[in-house]
């Protein structure tokens, strides 16, 4: 890797990681948050909801924007929401603050994360440098999940819950001045297309994602159901007289015709899931009776296990192997691992 390319690849990892600050966080401030101001559980439900709701609106909004106005100033620029969101949620009072505070800052998150890996693929396009930057980038994740939960337990067992989001604020800002010195400078960019198709998509994939997540209730609210069908369909609809009337379509479903997209997607939706370990902290908690600290430390073995197979393992695996068979053997190293949860009962040690 050339010395840009280190200096760029640190950057984003360092930009990325700190937007997991809300995603990791929120597990462990959810509870004092809604005892403080006396939310309802449909209140809390919401909250905990709406900074992926944001994100799923904006996803391919991201996209487009980066191209537009350049990837540099859009980080910039999603930073800056993502510290408003985070203010206005450490100065909330009410339901409404909570939500559109959290709100905000799923969406400057998604977008900065959308963005910085555009970024990141343009920086080191292949070649060895390609799977050291990825590689490297790999180990965010990991790291975050590991430390960040313990951190965020850890103060709130000291400070009032507020000041989460004040350092929530502090790291956005960061993220603006680590963009403005380590990020070149954008180049002029043109035209990129309409931007309606993106707005559609995300409308449709919104209202999908919540249809299904009520179908999953018991019982399902039925105005929900028919109100979020509705929305979804309207906007498929709309989308597909957009995309054919556009020249130049801001939204194409061209690059999942590719012959490594499918794989790829399979591949980031399974790492998805070991991100459910947020949840399965609130379920040791209860479970074996643990503060938020000492169940945030429990699940630690796993983000180490993480961080050494993205930063090591990874790496050597691509470099010999390539992507293609490296990303096969490790699925399936990874669903036979997952397997054994299906064998744990209540009983189970907390070791295992």
């Amino acid at each position: 890797m050339t010395n840009a390319q280190r200096r760029i690849t640190l950057a984003i990892s360092v930009i990325v990681g700190l937007t997991l600050l809300v995603i990791t966080g929120l597990t462990f401030l959810v509870q004092p948050l809604a005892e403080d101001l006396a939310l309802s559980d449909q209140a809390t439900e919401d909250a905990l909801v709406a900074p992926t709701i944001a994100s799923l609106l904006v996803v391919f909004i991201a996209g487009r924007a980066g191209d537009r106005f350049g990837q540099r100033r859009t980080i910039m620029v999603a930073a800056a929401v993502f510290t408003t969101g985070a203010a206005v949620l450490a100065s909330a009072q009410t339901e409404n603050g909570v939500i559109v505070g959290l709100a905000l800052c799923g969406a400057g998150a998604i977008i900065i994360q959308v963005v910085a890996l555009s970024l990141l693929q343009r920086t080191a396009p292949d070649g060895k440098a390609h799977a050291a930057a990825f590689t490297t980038y790999g180990t965010v994740f990991p790291i975050a999940f590991l430390i960040f939960p313990i951190a965020t337990a850890y103060l709130l067992a000291l400070v009032d819950w507020r000041w989460v989001p004040v350092l929530w604020a502090i790291a956005g800002i960061v993220i603006v001045v680590a963009s403005m010195l380590m990020l070149d400078r954008d180049e002029a960019r043109g035209s990129s297309g309409e931007w309606l198709s993106p707005i559609l998509a995300g409308i449709a994939l919104t209202a999908g994602t919540r249809l299904l997540d009520e179908l999953g209730s018991r019982p399902p609210d039925g105005r929900t159901l028919i109100f979020c069908g509705a929305a979804c369909v309207v906007a498929i609809l709309a989308l597909i007289v957009v995309m054919k009337r556009a020249a130049n379509p801001g939204f194409s479903l061209r690059p999942i015709r590719e012959v490594m997209m499918w794989p790829l997607m399979i591949g980031v939706g399974l790492v998805t899931l070991i991100q459910i370990l947020t949840y399965v902290t609130i379920s040791i908690e209860y479970l074996y009776e643990m503060t938020p600290f000492q169940a945030s430390l429990v699940i630690a073995p796993a983000q180490l296990g993480a961080i050494i197979g993205a930063k090591f393992v990874a790496g050597r695996a691509i470099n010999q192997w390539g992507v293609e068979r490296s990303g096969r053997g490790m699925l399936l190293a990874t669903g036979a691992v997952m397997l054994l949860l299906v064998v744990m009962q209540p009983s189970t040690p907390v070791w295992y």
